[in-house]
């Protein structure tokens, strides 16, 4: 989550603790545009959050319910970290479906897919 106030995301990591918040730097100076601050959170605490955010989101509700399928994809058993970071096994329709999520999620943010999956190059 990322915004022009610090002090909303410093409420959500309150609420949902075990992430960090930091300010992003621009790629380009401009003394007009105010700071980007990003909160990043993982795990219990990310699935709490979205589930809250689920809930109560009228706009980016979509987003939310997608990020909680990505999280059941991430936390499968079959499809996860196995005894080292760089060491894991993901099934080819495990992956698809991750895939297409993020295609769903490109559309409602409105972003070219291609950009969204890295894929252009």
């Amino acid at each position: 989550m990322h915004m022009t106030d610090r002090a909303p995301l410093q409420l959500f990591a309150l609420r949902f603790p075990g992430g960090r918040i930091y300010r992003r730097v621009r790629n380009y100076p401009d003394a007009k545009r105010k700071p980007i601050y990003v909160w990043q959170l993982s795990g219990r605490s990310a699935k709490d959050c979205l589930t809250f955010l689920a809930k109560h989101c009228i706009v980016k509700k979509g987003q939310a319910v997608l990020a909680l399928e990505i999280l059941a994809l991430l936390s499968d058993r079959d499809n996860g970290p196995q005894k080292g970071f760089l060491k894991v096994k993901i099934s080819p329709e495990n992956l698809a479906q991750r895939v297409a999520i993020a295609r769903r999620i490109s559309e409602l943010k409105d972003i070219p897919v291609d950009d969204a999956l890295g894929l252009k190059g």
